[in-house]
């Protein structure tokens, strides 16, 4: 289905003043008046369609966090209602460390209890990013609908929000190119296409990669991405499209991302954005550590099964049968076990949200996001957060 709306346009709190719809016109821009490349209602999804969503994926475990324990970033984003969907409360958030074959340090995934979206699909998804590009995410938070919105890209801490049913192959490379535009392009606090070198390329362009990449400089960056991702591992993108009028853009966002967001099997993890502490939640009280903190990244050996762990473990789709099992165990001696079996391609369906005639994947903007932490954030940053 068509999906309109623009993820970070909705009106958010003054903290994000700058980026309600009021004042969203002050933000520079594309010209809005240029032609798309993919003009048709489904825009860069239809890749998914096409190719895109058959990407290999990383074979993965998962190791559930004993409940209200969880980073402190996801507490701290449940505090900003006006960015989630629904209600999050931190005591019911469910907390994951998914570890792909591919790199030793899991990825954490906080789970609203509200959430409409499937972990293991997400999960998947995430895995089908080349892990070059994946390592550019710390956190992802799924939360519940929100109206014209799939995503968002919280780019300067490398987290993301994904909304209800949103999950796709498409969105997360979307959402990816947002955190690596602004950690490995950036200059001097500013994302890449920040910079009037990419405000000039594009400016010098007939046409953009889709009518989302007109909202700003950064959703042309990212859409042209998602191209990229297709013309590194699908087929050249000019066997389905005539990109000419925006070559020159294509190109510099290929040779900065072509590598990352090519699958390269047996690759594995370099660097990682560095993992908060792990809190404990009761309620809305937080309580500075755990008693039982290790070593702060929730990973599975931190927890006995006295506190509680579900693992599951995944294989890439496409690969004939697929059998996931989850193994739930309580705290008595007794364990219950559930196993899930699928088969097919592995091509994964867009679940549809809303009406769109734009991209709904979009980051948030450039001022700090917790006031009361950015200059931590920015010390953070200037002393180098990817371990």
């Amino acid at each position: 289905m068509f999906r309109t709306g623009l993820t970070c346009l909705v009106a958010l709190t003054d903290l994000f003043g700058e980026y309600s719809l009021g004042r969203r016109q002050t933000i520079p821009a594309p010209d809005p008046n240029v032609d798309e490349v993919f003009d048709g209602d489904d825009g860069l999804y239809a890749l998914d369609d096409l190719g895109l969503s058959d990407l290999p994926q990383a074979q993965w475990t998962s190791t559930r966090w004993a409940e209200g324990e969880l980073p402190e970033a996801c507490y701290l984003y449940t505090l900003e209602r006006d960015l989630l969907g629904g209600s999050c409360r931190p005591s019911e958030m469910q907390v994951y460390s998914v570890t792909y074959e591919d790199c030793e340090d899991p990825w954490i995934i906080c789970r609203c209890g509200d959430a409409t979206g499937d972990a293991r699909t997400m999960i998947r998804h995430l895995g089908q990013l080349p892990v070059q590009s994946r390592e550019y995410v710390r956190y992802v938070m799924m939360t519940a609908d929100r109206d014209n919105t799939a995503a968002l890209s919280i780019y300067w801490e490398g987290d993301l929000i994904v909304f209800g049913q949103s999950s796709s192959v498409s969105l997360f490379v979307h959402e990816v190119a947002h955190n690596v535009d602004w950690w490995e392009f950036g200059r001097n606090g500013l994302a890449y296409s920040d910079l009037s070198e990419w405000h000039d390329a594009v400016d010098n362009e007939t046409c953009v990669a889709a009518e989302y990449a007109k909202t700003t400089y950064g959703e042309a960056y990212a859409e042209t991405a998602v191209m990229v991702a297709y013309d590194v591992n699908v087929e050249p993108i000019s066997e389905i499209v005539d990109y000419s009028c925006m070559e020159g853009t294509f190109n510099i966002v290929k040779e900065q991302m072509g590598e990352m967001l090519r699958y390269d099997e047996g690759k594995t993890c370099g660097s990682r954005i560095r993992h908060d502490e792990r809190v404990c939640v009761r309620g809305r009280d937080m309580v500075a550590a755990c008693p039982d903190s290790g070593n702060g990244n929730g990973v599975g050996e931190d927890h006995d099964s006295s506190s509680g762990s579900e693992s599951v473990s995944g294989s890439a789709p496409g690969q004939g049968t697929v059998t996931e099992s989850v193994m739930v165990t309580a705290t008595s001696t007794s364990t219950a076990t559930e196993t899930e079996t699928a088969t097919g391609s592995g091509a994964v369906e867009s679940i549809p949200v809303g009406d769109s005639s734009a991209r709904p994947g979009v980051s948030l903007g450039k001022i700090p996001f917790f006031v009361f932490r950015s200059v931590a954030r920015v010390t953070n940053f200037l002393g180098g957060r990817r371990a």
